[in-house]
């Protein structure tokens, strides 16, 4: 069922790309629908992530993107220890563009800085695990764990067009709040657990603890993207 959305996703981005048409630039009216190629290398949570953008006038614009799941091409998903796996992604992006650097009518350079919000919906099955909470460590027989994360980034990027294609490029920092909870638990009981290795500083894995947490985020990456409707 993905995969046919994500078909009849390239299959949009192709028809409008058979259109014909010398592309002109007007701030009120340019629209565009894009791809984050990178996105599908993400070590554990890989995406095919299209979305689009609006541009409401000179300055601001919008811009909406959701990720399917694809985890064909991330370096850590196999043999992780998740099963029934799901998980998404949703990126909302409200641009303020600084100047706009046209070398003629269809080509042009967009530099700006933006705001953009991400959310993460990840939720999936462990077995043998273990969850330490109110300073005791519990193993259990099965757990489902839910893990939402949602980032607040500032970016600066640049958007480039030739004629009707474009590349936009960007990086940022930000802040990462992730929530983690165990639902339908079973078997658990407490036992002592001993911690021989630290990881990150921590002696606990992250999804072994139920709570919220804070995290530094880097945002960089690339979109390509066909700008249509600029007549």
């Amino acid at each position: 069922m993905r995969m046919k959305r994500i078909l009849s996703l390239l299959s949009l981005l192709l028809l409008l790309i058979g259109e014909k048409g010398e592309c002109q630039y007007n701030e009120n009216k340019i629209f565009q629908l894009h791809i984050a190629p990178l996105n599908v290398f993400t070590p554990y949570t890989g995406v095919v992530q299209a979305g689009f953008q609006k541009r409401f006038n000179q300055r601001f614009a919008l811009a909406v993107d959701y990720g399917f799941k694809f985890r064909n091409l991330s370096i850590y998903s196999k043999n992780d220890g998740r099963l029934n796996y799901t998980y998404y992604t949703v990126k909302g992006e409200v641009k303020y563009f600084i100047a706009l650097n046209k070398k003629n009518k269809s080509d042009f350079a967009n530099p700006y800085f933006s705001l953009q919000g991400f959310y993460l919906h990840q939720q999936y099955d462990r077995e043998n695990g273990w969850l330490y909470t109110n300073n005791k460590s519990y193993h259990y027989d099965r757990s489902t764990i839910s893990r939402n994360a949602v980032v607040a980034s500032l970016l600066i990027g640049d958007e480039r067009v030739k004629k009707r294609m474009l590349l936009d490029y960007y990086i940022g920092l930000g802040i990462r709040k992730i929530r983690i909870d165990h639902h339908k638990t079973t078997g658990a009981v407490e036992a002592q657990r001993s911690f021989p290795v630290e990881y990150f500083g921590r002696r606990i894995g992250i999804d072994e603890q139920e709570g919220t947490f804070y995290r530094p985020h880097l945002a960089w990456g690339f979109k390509l993207g066909y700008i249509f409707n600029k007549k």
